[in-house]
Formats: structure tokens, sequence, C-alpha cells
């Protein structure tokens, strides 16, 4: 089996606007279980979960990261490729229209990581929030191009 297949067979992979929520087969472990087992095997299930983990939750006050999420951060957050990881989940995504609502999501979740208590993790929210905040620039400068019917 590929890896790309195993993740969309036990992972939260390839959000799209019309799938709703949902978390992949993986994540019906117990939590706890599934941290102490990305721990036996540091090298590899870290990097990998962080790829597929559902990242995000809808609260009254707005979007949030999963609580997953924030446990794998505070645990591995010094591996840069569980960040990296991380970061390839926030762009596997299906969208159609304007990818800006799509990428706002993220801003205030990544915002609040700016103040981890781990430096690799502190760097990372602020390289991701830039990256985002110009992808959304991008969008908003296509949106306005082909409104005016200037197409690429």
């Amino acid at each position: 089996v590929s890896a790309l297949r195993l993740k969309r067979l036990v992972g939260h992979l390839y959000k799209s606007q019309s799938q709703g929520e949902h978390d992949g087969l993986l994540f019906l472990l117990d939590e706890s279980e599934l941290l102490a087992w990305m721990s036996e095997e540091p090298d590899c299930l870290p990097k990998f979960v962080s790829e597929i983990v559902p990242l995000l939750l809808n609260k009254k006050e707005g979007r949030t990261w999963h609580p997953l999420v924030l446990q794998i951060i505070d645990k591995f957050g010094r591996d840069e490729e569980v960040l990296k990881g991380i970061s390839s989940n926030i762009h596997t995504f299906v969208w159609t229209g304007s990818t800006v609502s799509y990428y706002k999501q993220y801003l205030k979740p990544l915002e609040e990581l700016r103040n981890h208590p781990l430096k690799q993790v502190r760097d990372w929210s602020i390289k991701e929030l830039k990256f985002l905040e110009k992808n959304i620039r991008r969008e908003k400068q296509r949106f306005e191009e082909r409104e005016i019917g200037v197409f690429e």
C-alpha cells in the first residue's frame, strides 16, 4: 500500500468545502494511546500523523486547533519534519472559487502559536502566517483582476 493511499484510508485528507468535518480511522484511537504509539516510533510516526490529523475545530469563537494537533506540537514541535507535515496538511485541500476564506481560518490559530514555548514552533508559525497572508493577497488580486476581465 502506498503512503498516499494509506493516508487516504486512515487520515483526514483532502478536505473540501462539501465534505464537512470527519476524522480518519486512525483518530478513532484514544489520543493518549496514539501519542504513546507515536513516541515509540519517533522517526516516522509523528510526521506521518501530522500530515493527516484533523487540524481545526469549529467553536463559538471561531476555528481553533484540534486538541490533538496542540498535543503533537507540544510533544514533537522540535522536529522540523512534524511542523512541515502540519504545513503540508494545511495546504492539502480541494476548493472551488476563492481560497481566501480557507486560508483565513488558519490565521488566528497560527497567531496563537507565536507565543509557544518552543522556538521552533514560534518560528514555524510566523513563517506559515507570512505564507498564508501572501496567498490571501495573491488570491484577492486574482479575484479583482477577474472582476475586470483579466484572466491568466
